[in-house]
Parts: C-alpha cells; sequence; structure tokens
C-alpha cells in the first residue's frame, strides 16, 4: 500500500492522493468540502485531546487529585481519540460515496497494493 504513488504519508498515517482518480471539478469540489470539514473536526478535538492530556499529566502529580478526577479526564481523552477516529471513517465514506463506480474499483486497488 505504501509504496503507490497515490499514498502519502502524514504524519505516521497514510493518505490517500484521492486526484489519483481522475475526478471531476464537481468530485474535486465535494472533497475540498470534506477536508474543510474534517480539519476542523480533527483541530477542535486534537486541541482538546492535547489540553486534557497535559491536564492529566499535571492531575497524576498533584497529591491532591482524587481517583474519580483521574478516571474522568482519561475517560474523556480516550472517548475524544475514539470519536476522533469515528469521525476520520466517517469522512472517508462520505468521499467514497462521491466516487464512480469505477473510480471505487481503482480506490479498492490502490488500498490493496
Amino acid at each position: 500500500m505504501l509504496n503507490s504513488p497515490c499514498i502519502a504519508i502524514q504524519g505516521d498515517f497514510p493518505v490517500i492522493r484521492w486526484e489519483c482518480l481522475g475526478l471531476s471539478y464537481n468530485q474535486q469540489t465535494h472533497m475540498k468540502e470534506l477536508d474543510s470539514k474534517w480539519e476542523r473536526i480533527n483541530q477542535n478535538l486534537r486541541t482538546s485531546i492535547i489540553n486534557d492530556q497535559k491536564a492529566l499529566q499535571y492531575i497524576l502529580s498533584n497529591p491532591y487529585s482524587t481517583h474519580k478526577e483521574i478516571r474522568e479526564l482519561h475517560n474523556r481523552i480516550l472517548l475524544n481519540k475514539n470519536t476522533l477516529r469515528a469521525q476520520a471513517m466517517e469522512i472517508f465514506l462520505e468521499k467514497r460515496d462521491v466516487l464512480t463506480q469505477t473510480q471505487k474499483k481503482n480506490l479498492h486497488q490502490i488500498i490493496s497494493r
């Protein structure tokens, strides 16, 4: 999969280069809208996760923090991480819906390499 010119690495994750599928102008526009939607979601959740992780580091070292506070913050971090993963999948599925059947087959080939 990672040897394909249609797959890029961004951070630790592979990213599909949708333009490799020969998108029409309307499809490109829709993909850009979905990218913007993802950026908003990603930015909001990542900011919350980072802030909560910093807060967790602090309360873990604070001898006056209760187990309840620690668990609640830890659970919120886990929830936001899972929400981020779920939203990433939803955006992928929305992008996939934009494709024609032939493009979906080509996407399958790109991902399966």
